[in-house]
């Protein structure tokens, strides 16, 4: 009989208050419940804390809270939460949103199944604030099409993976025994990214094309996946954002990680140089626009001063 891997979930908050108590009954809810609770509190100024130290007291399973000093910002509060892990399987999780009661049971269960598996992400259904759902998942918003998941299944991930958020980090879980290629996490990627990435480029990471919990938007949603512009257009957007150093600490990453990733890092290396091409033919085609606008600007001028009547 196939034993079942224990279970951390590592959960950062910043001015949690008004959803979090859901998204903590939802832990209880589960058909298998986590084994530990590792909360990272961004130092924030609400009842955050208060909330989860109550809810400490009664919780059916090993509750640890930590406060940072002062505000640390996203990425450096998760790397300490992950860290404080000390389970098997870690899945993060957000504060605002409400995870389905079979989750863990079943993206545990596939991970156990699959021994060479790195980690496991799954779908996510869009909700409201009032979790009302919005009518699409989060592949469905982030493009996450059937050719993209094959690739994705026949081990070709990093096409995919580097031009679009496809893995929601709340979404995910990874074995613990991948912390030292995935921390430190990078300052120039989102940790979802990153994550997904790197858990990729160390073997492979799995798919359950199911909506396993409700991904809730709100005024204060820092990613969110409300639907505002086309897919395609927000994925050109954030490939010309990004800088070199965004490949360069991914590169940087994969020489520690427990295999040859000479493809990897070859594919990270171009694209790479791919977006440094893009911006640079974005700046050059500004220097452009800006001449030719100087150029019929003073043209215009000249015109008209050449118009104009000689005084006697």
């Amino acid at each position: 009989m196939m034993s079942e891997p224990s279970i951390s979930i590592a959960m950062c908050v910043y001015n949690g208050e008004r959803y979090i108590r859901q998204q903590l009954d939802s832990f209880v809810a589960q058909t298998r419940r986590p084994d530990e609770l590792v909360v990272c509190d961004d130092a924030s100024s609400d009842a955050t804390a208060e909330i989860v130290a109550e809810f400490a007291r009664t919780a059916p399973f090993d509750v640890r809270l930590w406060t940072q000093p002062s505000n640390v910002g996203r990425i450096a509060n998760f790397e300490k939460a992950i860290s404080l892990c000390t389970k098997e399987l870690i899945f993060l999780s957000d504060a605002d949103d409400v995870w389905h009661a079979g989750k863990l049971d079943s993206m545990s269960r596939v991970l156990a199944a699959a021994p060479g598996a790195t980690g496991v992400f799954c779908d996510a259904e869009i909700v409201d604030a009032a979790l009302k759902p919005l009518g699409y998942s989060h592949f469905d918003h982030r493009g996450f099409t059937p050719r993209m998941q094959l690739q994705l299944r026949n081990g070709d991930a990093f096409e995919p993976l580097l031009g679009s958020r496809i893995v929601q980090g709340a979404a995910l879980a990874f074995r613990a025994s991948c912390r030292p290629t995935l921390l430190p996490l990078s300052a120039h990627w989102g940790q979802d990214s990153w994550i997904a990435v790197l858990l990729a480029a160390s073997g492979d990471l799995l798919c359950v094309n199911d909506n396993l919990m409700s991904y809730r938007q709100h005024d204060a949603n820092l990613v969110g996946a409300m639907r505002r512009r086309p897919a395609r257009l927000e994925r050109l957007a954030r490939k010309l954002r990004h800088p070199r150093s965004h490949y360069r600490d991914a590169l940087k990453a994969t020489m520690y990680a427990g295999r040859q990733l000479d493809d990897l890092q070859e594919r990270l290396a171009r694209q790479g140089e791919l977006v440094h091409s893009a911006r640079l033919r974005e700046a050059m085609d500004r220097r452009r626009w800006r001449l030719k606008r100087r150029r019929f600007v003073i043209g215009t001028l000249l015109t008209i001063l050449g118009d104009r009547p000689q005084a006697a």
